[in-house]
């Protein structure tokens, strides 16, 4: 699901468990190649809303979350994550909204620590027409690598700016979401740095109170700024998103994952099959 329902007071704390597939690189003999794996994930996650009086909210998260390839154990991971949103009207003839953010993640491996990455994001929203809303945002962010535990080089800086749009029928039944991006991803080693562009595209369309059915397209172009590499990834789905009883969410999808790269260890395509169950514990 998209998130469970604010509690009226206090904190809200969600126990999710996910099974699906992913693309990492999986160690072989002769080198890593990029291959969807299966992965499970399991994860708690305890949030709170903080009104500010009609002058907007404030979201706070705080995640534990473990990540496991069964086929692909090098890429296991332990995350703790953290973000505030600071969501504000704006009393103007254009602007309508103004958004705030931060995140942090910390990741930690089979060998020990692996990364930390802080970003921070801005973003202004507006409505050209009725039910309809345009987000320009701004994000910045920093990742250090153990170099120690891992590799070398891998240190980034990142620049992402997007435009989304949200139409919604009139009694909001269907809502069409489109975001077009551009990223940047600058690393110490030049392999590792890459242009890319990318397009999302989303329908929901509601069953009844309790189910949403869901498609979902995604595609981009990445462009590193040494060794010739060139990948271009499609990403499609369908899927189901229900709240089976009052304390048990469930999502479940199946989909299609292409990946061609001028790299071809980078290169593969393959069936996607995703169910995740979310339970919120108050």
């Amino acid at each position: 699901m998209t998130g469970s329902l604010w509690a009226d007071q206090g904190w809200q704390t969600d126990l999710t468990f996910l099974a699906d597939r992913d693309a990492v690189d999986d160690r072989h003999d002769d080198g890593p190649q990029l291959e969807l794996e299966t992965r499970f994930v399991y994860g708690l996650k305890t949030s709170r809303r903080f009104e500010a009086a009609g002058r907007g909210w404030t979201d706070l998260s705080f995640g534990l979350s473990r990540e496991r390839y069964p086929d692909a154990e090098n890429n296991d991971r332990l995350y703790l994550d953290a973000e505030i949103l600071g969501i504000a009207p704006l009393d103007h003839p254009f602007w309508t909204q103004l958004r705030l953010g931060a995140q942090a993640r910390h990741a930690t491996g089979p060998d020990g620590e692996v990364y930390s990455r802080m970003r921070l994001s801005g973003a202004l929203r507006f409505a050209p027409a009725q039910r309809q809303t345009v987000q320009l945002r701004a994000r910045i962010g920093y990742r250090e690598q153990n170099d120690l535990k891992t590799f070398r080089g891998y240190d980034q800086r990142e620049y992402l700016f997007d435009v989304m749009h949200l139409w919604g029928s009139e009694d909001w039944s269907r809502r069409v979401t489109t975001t077009l991006y551009a990223e940047r991803r600058d690393a110490e080693a030049a392999r590792f740095s890459y242009d890319e562009l990318g397009l999302r595209f989303s329908y929901r369309q509601r069953l009844d109170p309790d189910t949403d059915l869901v498609a979902k397209t995604a595609l981009f172009t990445r462009d590193y700024n040494a060794g010739g590499r060139y990948d271009e990834r499609f990403h499609g789905s369908f899927g189901i998103e229900t709240a089976l009883t009052e304390r048990l969410n469930m999502e479940a999808y199946v989909g299609y994952e292409t990946n061609d790269s001028t790299n071809g260890r980078k290169s593969y395509h393959g069936s996607l099959l995703g169910m995740m169950f979310m339970i919120p514990l108050n």
